[in-house]
Order: C-alpha cells, then sequence, then structure tokens
C-alpha cells in the first residue's frame, strides 16, 4: 500500500467540518456517518484540491467528473450528494429572485433611484 501524502493524512484526520449543504434528510444514517468522516477529503479529491495516489482515488475523481460510471459506495453517496446540492440550489435561486422582485416592483421606480441615490449621498441628481 503507497504512503499517505500529508494533505491526505491531515483531511482523513478532519472531522466533522464537513459542510453538507442539503437536507440532512435525504441520506441514511450511514451515509451521513461516512460524509462526517471522509466528506472533506471526498471533496478535495472530486474538486481537484488534492492528487489522487491510487487508482481507486482515481476513478472516483473520474466518476465525480462523471467521464466514467460510478460503482463503489463512495462514488455512488458522492453523485447522490451532487445531485441533491443541485436539486436545492436552484430552487432557492429562483425564490430569492422572486422576493427580491416582489419587494422591490411595488416601489415607483423614481423613488427607488432617489432612494439609492441618497443612500450614496447624491442629493443633486436630477429626478425628472
Amino acid at each position: 500500500m503507497p504512503k499517505i501524502p500529508p494533505e491526505h493524512q491531515a483531511l482523513l484526520r478532519y472531522e466533522g467540518g464537513f459542510e453538507l449543504r442539503c437536507p440532512p434528510n435525504l441520506f441514511e444514517r450511514d451515509e451521513l456517518d461516512t460524509l462526517h468522516q471522509f466528506g472533506c477529503w471526498l471533496e478535495a479529491l472530486a474538486s481537484g484540491a488534492i492528487s489522487p495516489f491510487t487508482p481507486e482515488q482515481q476513478h472516483f475523481v473520474d466518476a465525480a467528473k462523471l467521464s466514467v460510471g460510478a460503482t463503489t459506495s463512495y462514488e455512488l453517496l458522492w453523485r447522490k450528494l451532487v445531485e441533491c446540492r443541485r436539486s436545492q440550489r436552484e430552487p432557492y435561486k429562483e425564490r430569492d429572485r422572486r422576493e427580491y422582485r416582489d419587494a422591490h416592483m411595488d416601489m415607483p421606480v423614481k423613488s427607488k433611484v432617489r432612494e439609492i441615490a441618497e443612500k450614496f449621498g447624491m442629493d443633486e441628481w436630477d429626478f425628472s
């Protein structure tokens, strides 16, 4: 077995700092445990922050990039997480856009411009 590089060792020892960024109830308990223990390391591998040093890690990276099919439990879990994040992110973006629009569209444009201009100290702006 090859010697584990220091950057891998640091991430493998680091537990609990992994940010799930999607509802935990979409995962089984063992999946959450795996992500809690190895999530930072898997994310570093998938993002290219650290380089794979075994063929299995290279396959994980390739599976994360969708270059090859996911076959291991880690690869399947990573795909599940990525899909969960993607599906959770899109509705929030649309909701945020809609809330911003709804909050600001009822105000006449001229008064909104005046409000912004005054906020930045532009009293002499022509509002006609």
